[in-house]
């Protein structure tokens, strides 16, 4: 799995009662992780009974787990705890801390003849979205397999948890609820609904160069 570090404003997005975890940004298909049924989006607090309080304190403990031992996980999952059970590997297994590396190429989430009516030019908090089309595809030097709704121009610059979405990004999940956005739309509605919470920042997880992160966006009021 891929984890990042909980801010103070990643905190507040996913009602968390403190700063503290390691967000999983992503899971290896068919790993341990996936079979302990951990989640994009989940927040681990604590791993085989220790507590686990900053992304530096869970990568040691992972790797001082022998592997095929059955551990116990708490999780934060949208708004509330809850306990998994799984049993570690081998090094394959091990968490990553999110840092640029090795491109990986992420599949459609739908199948081709799923794929959604082209949307463009979908204004959003200061993003312009577009579903990928085969122009874009080829200006942002995005992988055949790579579908979904793309960032392609930023309107102002957005700050958002210490980085920037950028233009080329894939726009994954949105939201407390980690909704999976398979068009333009979708994240306008979502915002609009937002708009209504006390909440400040949008948390959406973006595909940058084929590798998953979340980021904060500034919810406005209009």
């Amino acid at each position: 799995m891929r984890i990042q570090t909980v801010t103070d404003l990643i905190a507040q997005s996913l009602r968390l009662y403190k700063t503290s975890g390691a967000l999983v940004s992503d899971v290896w298909p068919r790993g341990p992780a996936e079979m302990g049924k951990i989640h994009v989006g989940d927040v681990i607090l604590t791993f085989d009974g220790k507590e686990v309080d900053t992304v530096s304190k869970l990568v040691p403990i992972v790797a001082e787990t022998l592997a095929g031992k059955r551990i116990a996980v708490e999780v934060w999952r949208r708004g509330r705890k809850k306990k998994l059970d799984l049993v570690v590997g081998g090094t394959e297994s091990k968490p990553v801390v999110v840092a640029r590396s090795e491109r990986r190429s992420t599949a459609s989430p739908l199948p081709a003849s799923q794929w959604p009516e082209v949307e463009k030019d979908v204004s959003v908090l200061g993003l312009m979205l577009s579903t990928v089309t085969p122009e874009l595809r080829e200006r942002f030097n995005l992988g055949d397999g790579v579908e979904g709704v793309v960032a392609t121009k930023i309107e102002e610059a957005l700050a958002a948890g210490g980085y920037q979405i950028l233009p080329g990004d894939i726009i994954r999940k949105v939201g407390v609820e980690h909704v999976p956005i398979y068009w333009p739309s979708q994240v306008r509605k979502l915002v609009d609904d937002a708009r209504g919470t006390n909440r400040k920042y949008f948390i959406v997880l973006v595909e940058r160069e084929g590798e998953p992160e979340f980021f904060l966006i500034k919810i406005d009021k209009e």
